[in-house]
């Protein structure tokens, strides 16, 4: 089955709506309320946030179709898997306490861990030994 065929069997029981139908409803349930001050956003690198995005939005991006490892590397530079950690931080203010949440964090798949000390922690020698 392809992606065409998926798509239609997934959404074939929902008429298609327009953005003017979507924009009408949000209109009415935020009763007057001005739509881009009560849910756009503006993200820290500055740049404005809509509540939801449609596929018309995507179409004159020219890299949307383009796969991990092609340029512009929107979608990652690596060609293959990409290879993340998955980390936890443990906040250690008992070593043997964060050991034990390290080991039972490890096999559950955790590949990364962060240890955050309490500022009254002292590190030792015993620290390495357990």
């Amino acid at each position: 089955m392809n992606q065409e065929n998926i798509k239609e069997k997934l959404f074939h029981e929902f008429p298609p709506i327009s953005t003017e139908e979507w924009e009408a409803v949000i209109q009415r349930d935020l009763k007057g309320a001005d739509y881009n001050r009560k849910l756009t956003w503006k993200t820290i690198d500055g740049f404005d946030a809509k509540p939801y995005y449609r596929e018309e939005n995507l179409k004159s991006l020219p890299y949307v179709s383009a796969l991990p490892g092609e340029f512009p590397f929107v979608r990652s530079n690596k060609k293959n898997a990409n290879d993340w950690y998955i980390r936890q931080d443990i906040f250690v203010s008992d070593i043997k306490t964060a050991n034990k949440k390290a080991l039972e964090i490890l096999m559950k798949g955790v590949n990364s861990i962060g240890f955050i000390f309490d500022e009254k922690f002292e590190p030792s020698v015993k620290l390495i030994e357990e």
